[in-house]
């Protein structure tokens, strides 16, 4: 199973100027704008996709309120807690709290498709959030 690891950003700088700060207060290497307007950063297996979401407020989160998400899929088969991607979005999301407005979302099923995943074959999960941080 594939979870969703999301650190939503508010700021008004452009993709690539935010792309630049979170490789490297991560020490990830950001690639060019996509065709998509998307930007990977990765370093090594490890790889997280920057993008402008789109994704709609909800009861328990208020998303429209950030313009960006960095986003990783974990695939394991427990909770994803303890996996390189989750650590390593705890640790951007520590870093920017004093810079930036930013909330992690850990867990999430919101009922689709990940925009930059293929379908998955059958129904989703309910949409739902186990953890999410704001700071």
């Amino acid at each position: 199973m594939s979870q969703s690891i999301d650190l939503f950003v508010a700021t008004d700088d452009p993709i690539i100027e935010l792309a630049a700060l979170l490789g490297r207060e991560a020490g990830l290497e950001a690639g060019p704008v996509g065709p998509d307007g998307s930007v990977t950063l990765s370093s090594g297996a490890l790889a997280a996709t920057l993008y402008e979401h789109d994704l709609p407020d909800g009861d328990v989160l208020h998303l429209g309120a950030y313009r960006y998400v960095l986003s990783a899929t974990v695939t394991l088969a427990g909770h994803p807690g303890g996996a390189p991607e989750t650590l390593l979005l705890r640790r951007l999301a520590a870093t920017l709290a004093g810079r930036l407005r930013v909330l992690l979302v850990v867990d999430a099923r919101l009922g689709g498709p990940h925009p930059h995943e293929p379908a998955p074959d059958g129904p989703g999960p309910a949409p739902r959030v186990a953890r999410s941080w704001e700071r």
